[in-house]
C-alpha cells in the first residue's frame, strides 16, 4: 500500500468495508496505528440506523473533494445517545487516511481508493457481537440493519470489487480467556505496549498501556482481596479477562483486568497510558473532571486513564476479551525494556519494593507515572527498583485503597 500512488490528491484512501460485527473497527485501528494515518469510522457519520446511504453525500462533500483538491476535509460527528449531529472533526490533508465501516467501499471510491477491504464472518457471529456491545434491547435494529446492508452490498457488489478479503470468523479482536489466566506476575509486564480501546456513544478512545501493577490477592497485602471475597471485589474471584472496576475513595475510578484462574483473585491495575485514537474525546473528558496539562497527561495515572476512555463503575465485570465488547485489548509484548519496582503510594508490607516489585512499566516513557511512596519514603523501596529482560519480567517479587491517582 505504501508503494501505491496517492489517488485522493496526495492522499492515499484505504476502504475498509464489510458487515456489522465482522471486525472491520479492530483491523481498521491497528492499520491506522501502524501507518500513522487517520481513522474515520461510517458509524460517526451515520444519522440512525437508516442513514446508510444519505451520509455518502454530506461525507463525499465535506471530507472526499476537499481532500482531492489538496484541502482539508471536515464532518460532524452522529452522536447515537443524543441522536443527533454533535462536534465537527477535521481531516487534514496526510499520507493516508482510513476509512472504515458498511458502505466504505461503495463504487464512488474505486477512483480515489488505493486498497479496498472486505471482512467477513459468519451471521450469527457478528449479531452476537453486536449484541454483546450494545444489549439485548436492540436485536430488532441489529436484524433491521443487518437486511439493509445486505441489500446495500447486493447493489454495490462490494465484496467482489474488494482488493483483499478477511475472514474474521475466528478471529479475536484482542487476547484470549486463557491468556489472561496466567499467573499475573506473567500478564502484567506483557500487556506493556498493549492496545486497549474503549467504544461508547460518544466515540472511541485508543491508548497503549505504558504502566501496570500486578496485585495477587491472598499472597499480597496490598490486594482488595487479601481478606477474603466482598460485594465490592467479586469480579476479582470471576473468571479471569473482565474488568475490576472500583472507586477510589469514592472520588476516582480505576480499572483493573482480572487474571489467572477463577477462584484464585488476582487483576492487574491499568496505571497509564499513550492515548493514540481519540484524543480530542480523551482530552474533552478529561477536561470536564479537572485540569489538562498537556497530552502526555491525559492517561498519566489510574484515575486519568479511567476518565479518558470514559471507564463507568457499571462497567465492572465486563468481558474484554471479545471483538466487539466495550474494551477490547488489540495486541500485546512491550517493544522496549521493562522496568520493575515498588508500587505507587502503598503502605504497610505490600509497599515492601523489595518484597513485591510488583509495578511494570516502559523504560524512557514519559507518559509514566512518577513514583510517590505512600507516607515517608521507604529506602527499602527505592532499592527495589530494577530493570529487567521483557520476556523476563514480572517472576517475584500496597493497597489499591492508597494508591497515587494523580500521576
Amino acid at each position: 500500500m505504501r508503494a501505491s500512488e496517492p489517488a485522493l490528491g496526495a492522499v492515499r484512501l484505504v476502504c475498509i468495508d464489510g458487515p456489522a460485527g465482522s471486525g472491520k473497527t479492530t483491523l481498521a485501528d491497528l492499520l491506522g496505528l501502524e501507518l500513522g494515518a487517520q481513522v474515520l469510522h461510517v458509524d460517526d457519520l451515520l444519522e440512525g440506523w437508516d442513514g446508510l446511504e444519505a451520509m455518502w453525500p454530506r461525507f463525499q462533500a465535506g471530507v472526499l473533494d476537499p481532500l482531492a483538491a489538496g484541502r482539508p476535509g471536515r464532518y460532524r460527528r452522529y452522536d447515537w445517545v443524543a441522536g443527533q449531529l454533535a462536534e465537527w472533526h477535521d481531516v487534514p490533508v496526510a499520507d493516508a487516511v482510513v476509512l472504515e465501516g458498511c458502505g466504505s467501499a461503495r463504487r464512488a471510491v474505486d477512483a480515489v481508493a488505493v486498497l479496498r477491504v472486505w471482512v467477513e464472518a459468519p451471521g450469527d457471529v457478528r449479531l452476537a457481537r453486536g449484541l454483546a456491545r450494545d444489549g439485548e434491547a436492540l436485536r430488532g435494529q441489529w436484524i433491521a440493519w443487518m437486511r439493509l446492508e445486505a441489500a446495500h452490498f447486493a447493489v454495490e457488489a462490494t465484496r467482489a470489487r474488494a482488493d483483499v478479503v478477511v475472514d474474521a470468523g475466528d478471529a479475536a479482536a484482542g487476547l484470549d480467556r486463557e491468556w489472561f489466566a496466567r499467573d499475573v506476575l506473567r500478564v502484567a509486564p506483557d500487556l506493556l505496549g498493549a492496545y486497549l480501546t474503549t467504544v461508547s456513544g460518544s466515540g472511541r478512545v485508543t491508548l497503549r498501556i505504558t504502566e501496570v501493577e500486578a496485585y495477587r490477592g491472598a499472597d499480597d497485602p496490598a490486594s482488595h482481596a487479601f481478606r477474603g471475597r466482598t460485594d465490592r471485589n467479586a469480579a476479582m474471584f470471576g473468571e479471569p479477562g473482565r474488568l475490576y472496576v472500583y472507586r477510589h475513595l469514592g472520588l476516582h475510578t480505576c480499572a483493573n483486568i482480572v487474571c489467572g484462574a477463577p477462584g484464585s483473585p488476582s487483576a492487574v491495575l491499568l496505571r497509564a497510558g499513550e492515548v493514540v485514537v481519540g484524543a480530542d474525546l480523551a482530552r474533552e473528558r478529561r477536561a470536564r473532571a479537572g485540569v489538562v496539562r498537556s497530552d502526555r497527561d491525559l492517561a498519566r495515572g489510574p484515575g486519568r486513564l479511567a476518565v479518558a476512555l470514559g471507564v463507568e463503575l457499571t462497567w465492572d465485570g465486563a468481558d474484554v476479551t471479545g471483538p466487539n465488547v466495550v474494551v477490547r485489548l488489540a495486541g500485546a509484548g512491550a517493544q522496549r525494556a521493562v522496568v520493575t519496582g515498588p508500587r505507587i503510594g502503598v503502605n504497610g508490607a505490600g509497599g515492601d519494593g523489595e518484597r513485591y516489585p510488583w509495578r511494570f512499566w516502559l523504560a524512557d516513557e514519559p507518559t509514566v507515572s512518577a513514583f510517590r511512596p505512600a507516607g515517608r519514603p521507604d529506602a527499602r523501596a527505592r532499592r527495589g527498583v530494577r530493570q529487567t529482560r521483557p520476556d523476563t519480567a514480572g517472576l517475584p517479587g500496597r493497597s489499591h485503597d492508597e494508591e497515587d491517582l494523580g500521576e
